[in-house]
């Protein structure tokens, strides 16, 4: 009977605010998952499912409750209630119930506020069996398109789902020989098929996907289609440095198509000179100074688990707050390649004094605020922690994307451990079963993990309009952590280069409305003057820090010239005022 959801947490962007905040709206309550959460088959009668219940309810008062009625298909039904949120506006309950009777059950779950607000949804695919079959098979290249495993010919490690009335219900991930297993409720017919082919083709079956009503059942293999060339790639995580301190980051590098042939690939990671190399979980073939090299061996697939390490790195101690310090990282063979230009990975982060272990990150808004162009891909990384006091069995990772992000730009880019990704409507969902995540006072190194994906805006989003990102992360039945928000600006943002090309003025948003933000990329205090067309001196040698808001609400609206001395020099960029 138990299974995994496709139908996932919804989530707001609004998911954190204070108490007055949340008592000044409307109350009302909504259901965003609900149903089966139990992972495993047990397949025997009487079967105890593990019901969970997760919602949404800002505005209620802190005395208020909200009821949960479940009715379980079985005939019988319960009522229970939780107190209303406050600080998240999320609210979660678990459920057991025993089903003694073999079939399949459609369980309602009705939520109700204390000012009558309600919310309904079904999960309509409970299976309870007396007994479960395994389904069995293998995924591997199949070189001269025969539809059989011959000697010589590469096994592929991938995803197998099991779904059931159209709803996945269980996965698999293949082993180092490309064999996955299944065990489900016997009595059901189920699709077998691979949801995440990743630049693959599928040569048998023909149609794609299996249809399995009678179990035990072998055999059931899926043979691909690989490429002669290779595409290199890779990605670097982190959520930045601390003074006089060791930092980890994770180090990724895949080939983005299947290669029968792929070439031994070398890794190179150029360290900014405030950092020095002091361990990683891969041994490199050669260090200095500089620079740490690995050899990662043959990339053979889509798959960001072909190579990664976790490295430590120590920041100088003359390393400043809000310093900024880069890696990059090379990919070899360049030459060759299907697009080399991703084979080269520059990613510079802060220097911080502390950080939440539960963290989003954007790449280009850190943890926080930034304006970006029209078009431009944002990366993001979910970065979470056991800061607990026992090893993290399960976490899931649940985040709601922005309605002007284009899904059909959705790449995900890496990861820190084994996951299953399942996606509905805007909504992701990443499992990560049995990851075992060490507890951060037994092994911190070992208690870290991640997952990363790119995603464009929308080609019709209009100038200042901003995106929002919020994630959630549930260490097995805990309540979920929520992080930080991270904010993009869609905008043109106007900055001017010094002589080595480096951004030493940018303003944002522009057009502004009531302020725009100064980044000067310096920790040094500047002075800004700002004029209008005519040359009028409007606001007067205001003294400003990198990423400070400027309030405009006395300007008119109209062109300004902005003008800033910053370390012996000056910059002048246009704003313009809405």
């Amino acid at each position: 009977m138990k299974k995994i959801f496709t139908l996932i947490v919804i989530l707001s962007a609004l998911l954190c605010f204070n108490v007055n905040t949340a008592q000044a709206q409307t109350p009302y309550v909504n259901i965003l998952y609900a149903g089966d959460s139990s992972w495993n088959y047990s397949c025997s009668v009487p079967d105890t499912a593990n019901m969970f219940v997760y919602g949404f309810a800002p505005g209620y008062q802190p005395n208020d409750s909200i009821q949960i009625y479940v009715s379980f298909g079985d005939g019988t039904d319960s009522t229970y209630y939780v107190p209303a949120p406050l600080f998240t506006s999320t609210y979660y309950l678990d459920i057991l119930h025993i089903y003694t009777i073999p079939g399949v059950y459609s369980a309602q779950f009705i939520t109700t506020g204390p000012n009558g607000s309600a919310d309904t949804l079904v999960d309509n695919s409970i299976l309870v069996a007396a007994q479960c079959g395994d389904i069995s098979g293998q995924l591997y290249l199949d070189a001269n398109n025969d539809c059989i495993f011959n000697t010589g010919e590469t096994p592929i490690q991938n995803y197998v789902t099991a779904s059931y009335n159209g709803q996945n219900i269980q996965y698999a991930y293949s082993d180092s020989l490309g064999y996955y297993y299944l065990s489900l409720p016997a009595g059901f017919s189920y699709t077998i098929a691979m949801p995440y082919l990743n630049n693959l083709n599928i040569v048998c079956p023909n149609s794609g996907q299996y249809s399995v009503s009678t179990l035990p059942a072998t055999g059931i293999d899926f043979s691909l289609a690989c490429y002669a060339s290779a595409d290199l790639t890779g990605n670097i995580y982190g959520q930045g440095f601390r003074n006089n301190s060791t930092t980890g980051v994770w180090l990724n590098a895949w080939n983005k198509i299947i290669t029968c042939a792929p070439p031994t690939a070398t890794v190179t990671i150029d360290l900014d000179p405030m950092l020095t190399y002091v361990s990683s979980y891969a041994v490199p073939i050669s260090t200095t100074a500089t620079q740490v090299v690995f050899n990662a061996g043959q990339l053979t697939a889509y798959n960001n688990y072909d190579f990664g390490t976790w490295l430590t790195l120590l920041t100088n101690i003359n390393a400043n707050i809000g310093d900024t310090l880069c890696l990059t990282m090379t990919i070899d063979p360049i030459a060759g390649d299907v697009d080399p230009s991703d084979n080269v990975i520059t990613v510079c982060m802060p220097v911080r004094n502390s950080c939440d272990p539960n963290e989003k990150y954007e790449s280009h808004a850190g943890a926080t605020t930034t304006t970006v162009a029209p078009g431009t891909e944002l990366n993001y990384t979910i970065m979470f922690q056991n800061v607990g006091n026992d090893v993290a069995y399960d976490i899931n990772v649940i985040d709601e994307l922005d309605a002007n992000l284009d899904l059909t730009t959705l790449k995900i880019t890496g990861s820190s451990h084994n996951y299953a990704f399942y996606q509905t409507n805007n909504t992701l969902k990443f499992e990560f079963k049995n990851i075992n995540l060490a507890a951060a006072s037994v092994n911190e190194p070992m208690s870290h993990g991640f997952v990363s994906y790119t995603i464009e805006p929308k080609s019709t989003v209009a100038l200042g309009t901003s995106i929002l990102n919020t994630a959630e992360i549930f260490f097995d039945f805990n309540a979920p952590i929520v992080t930080n928000t991270v904010e993009n600006i869609i905008n043109i943002t106007t900055g001017l280069k010094d002589n080595n090309g480096k951004a030493q003025l940018n303003l944002y948003p522009n057009p502004a409305d009531n302020y725009f933000v100064v980044a000067t990329g310096s920790t040094s205090t500047a002075v800004l003057t700002i004029y209008d067309i005519t040359g009028r001196n409007m606001v007067t040698q205001l003294e400003v820090m990198n990423q400070q808001k400027v309030n405009t609400e006395n300007l008119s609206s109209g062109m300004y010239f902005v003008t800033l001395v910053i370390e012996g020099n000056t910059y002048t960029a246009k704003l313009s005022i809405k």
